[in-house]
């Protein structure tokens, strides 16, 4: 049986003239694509008619960078799954738009082992803050246990500390902290207080046990040239860098002139 092919529903889409920016929210990739081209794709997709040989090396970027994911034999194979352990959180980021767009409560074996079976080649799991849920520790041994692919932690690292780390490292296999922020200063605008510190600290524990540390932040937080001081940060540290989008929430909004720096003018220009 050919494969067949889904687009990423976590994609979003901008057209510029006569090319469309796909991006992946789920994983900070991003692709630029002349929009006859993709439109001509997706109308493959929808349709499941087979995609022209043309396309080929197109199709293998989009999978890679997880804009769209395909099926062989019936069985959709998925690179990443993002898991919401839970929606409880214990920052009050002035950028979050988790009460808006998240799962209340929180997560439970069922669904766990849901995911588990639908074997991702990446599982994620985040939140809220995943650390605060009160069976943390035994669902990552848990999965740790029926889940050989790759486990990833999703966190703003304020609760990884020196008495933990060994057993957060025996867990997963790599971890994204939430710093939106090249300094101190930053991060305290948009996290609060401490909050720098504390993910400097985890970043440090992580590397003395060779993790793969990824650092994530919302761009449309900062001025134009953040991109660049933010990598050179990261560079610095050892570790890898997510960019993410503003979702433009209403309750995004009421904090609008705090959080973007330069104001709507300045997300135009990142767009």
């Amino acid at each position: 049986m050919d494969a067949k092919y889904f687009k990423n529903s976590y994609c979003r889409e901008i057209v510029h003239g006569n090319y469309t920016l796909i991006i992946a929210h789920d994983s900070g990739t991003y692709i630029n694509l002349r929009s006859s081209i993709w439109n001509n794709i997706q109308y493959y997709m929808e349709n499941n008619i087979k995609i022209d040989k043309k396309y080929e090396d197109i199709i293998r970027v989009l999978l890679e960078y997880g804009i769209i994911y395909q099926t062989c034999k019936g069985n959709l194979v998925y690179k990443s799954i993002m898991l919401q352990l839970t929606s409880a959180c214990n920052l009050h980021c002035i950028h979050c738009c988790a009460q808006m767009i998240s799962s209340k409560g929180i997560v439970t074996m069922e669904i766990i082992n849901k995911v588990i079976n639908l074997n991702p080649q990446l599982l994620i799991l985040t939140g809220g803050e995943p650390m605060m849920h009160p069976q943390f520790w035994s669902i990552a041994k848990y999965i740790r246990k029926h889940f050989r692919n790759e486990l990833r932690l999703m966190t703003n690292a304020t609760l990884i500390t020196e008495k933990n780390i060994g057993d957060l490292c025996s867990y997963f296999d790599s971890v994204d902290i939430s710093m939106d922020g090249k300094n101190n200063e930053d991060t305290s605008r948009i996290r609060g207080g401490g909050v720098y510190e504390h993910a400097i600290n985890a970043i440090h524990l992580l590397k003395k046990y060779d993790k793969k540390v990824t650092v994530s932040a919302v761009v449309e937080c900062f001025t134009e040239d953040f991109a660049n001081q933010f990598d050179e940060l990261a560079f610095s540290l050892g570790v890898d860098t997510i960019l993410r989008e503003l979702d433009i929430v209403d309750e995004v909004m009421k904090n609008f002139d705090d959080i973007v720096v330069g104001g709507k003018n300045i997300i135009l220009r990142i767009k």
